[in-house]
């Protein structure tokens, strides 16, 4: 099932104007589209280090901030090696001055060990919420790129504190692990490498939400999980959903492909039977996952556009919701701009993240 957005943004006005010429580009481009075009509505060990609340670069302007140090969260074993069992959460959590805490987390499945970033929202920390659970977004940076992204320059959590306070959205916890592994110059496309190389996959897919759900009062039922990512984080976010449909509910996708896009020199070279697995169209053609997705693409993006185009072939139960943008490519602005849009697309194809949810385990 798709639903087709065409759109026009303006990057030099702010959000009000966001939809500026909608249905003159929606005409000008619904050529390039195949199907219906309708309108758009539309963290025993040291304390976890401390962020601010919010990121100092405003959406697009001045360059992300600079990562914190990174504090281990590792519960040690008897004989002071790590525990093979995820990497359990600090007793000094983040706090409501002091939402952010990041972790050095280690997989039990993959044996990754990377940072993870969370984000609790401030109902987390309320009087009378002591045995409420909240539902979790987590989010995959681009390459090169951080965990940082999404809570410091796109400026996520305050967006949703936003949605939530006028009531458009439960509260949400955040989760931001890093991708980059074993160092941020390699582009690993978030997948299982196979005997010797990292299980990315399993990493982002089934160590950090089961790590999630150990340590944070986070439900733990597919409606009330959701991924978003941006660039090469849009596939991470895409392929995560797709392949695990009893974990993840949606998939919001920012200028993202789905199918892997290693560099000239691959870091991790699928075999033949990785390459299958790892065709999200193929994919979406035959098996369909019972799975929401959310995309934004355009044809200045070629990468994206031909990706995201293709996937409109998807059949239920696959949900696909396009917005294609008319001029625009990569841009900070834009993926910021459009925010609100998917925080209220999400409420609408994932009932764990509705206005007053508590439901759920």
């Amino acid at each position: 099932m798709l639903t087709h957005c065409c759109r026009n943004i303006d990057e030099t006005v702010g959000g009000s104007a966001v939809a500026r010429g909608v249905a003159r580009q929606a005409r000008a481009r619904a050529s390039l589209i195949a199907g219906a075009v309708v309108a758009c509505a539309a963290c025993a060990a040291p304390a976890p280090v401390r962020m601010p609340v919010h990121g100092p670069s405003a959406p697009g302007a001045g360059s992300a901030p600079a990562p914190p140090p990174v504090v281990t969260s590792a519960r040690p074993a008897g004989d002071g090696r790590t525990s093979s069992a995820l990497a359990l959460a600090s007793p000094m959590p983040p706090t409501p001055a002091h939402p952010f805490a990041r972790y050095l987390v280690t997989g039990a499945r993959s044996g990754v060990r990377a940072p993870v970033l969370v984000r609790l929202p401030p109902e987390y920390f309320a009087p009378g919420q002591e045995a409420r659970r909240f539902p979790v977004i987590e989010t995959f940076h681009g390459s090169p790129g951080h965990e940082e992204q999404w809570l410091g320059k796109l400026r996520l959590g305050h967006v949703l504190d936003e949605a939530v306070a006028a009531r458009r959205m439960s509260p949400a916890i955040i989760v931001s692990p890093s991708m980059n592994y074993p160092d941020d110059r390699t582009d690993r496309e978030c997948v299982d490498g196979g005997p010797g190389r990292p299980a990315l996959e399993t990493w982002a897919a089934v160590d950090v939400p089961d790590w999630v759900a150990r340590s944070f009062r986070a439900r733990t039922d597919r409606d009330a999980w959701a991924t978003i990512g941006l660039s090469a984080g849009g596939w991470c976010a895409a392929m995560a959903s797709m392949l695990h449909p009893d974990r993840y509910r949606a998939a919001a996708v920012l200028s993202g492909y789905f199918r892997p896009q290693f560099p000239a020199v691959p870091a991790d070279p699928v075999t033949p039977d990785q390459a299958r697995r790892y065709d999200l169209l193929a994919l979406a053609r035959t098996a369909p996952p019972p799975v929401a997705v959310w995309l934004v693409t355009s044809p200045n993006d070629p990468e994206s556009f031909v990706s995201s185009h293709a996937l409109e072939k998807a059949r239920p139960p696959l949900a696909v919701t396009s917005v294609v943008l008319a001029h625009q490519d990569h841009s900070w602005t834009v993926w910021a701009h459009l925010l609100p849009d998917v925080l209220a697309w999400l409420v609408r194809v994932a009932p764990g993240f509705a206005p007053g949810a508590r439901a759920g385990t």
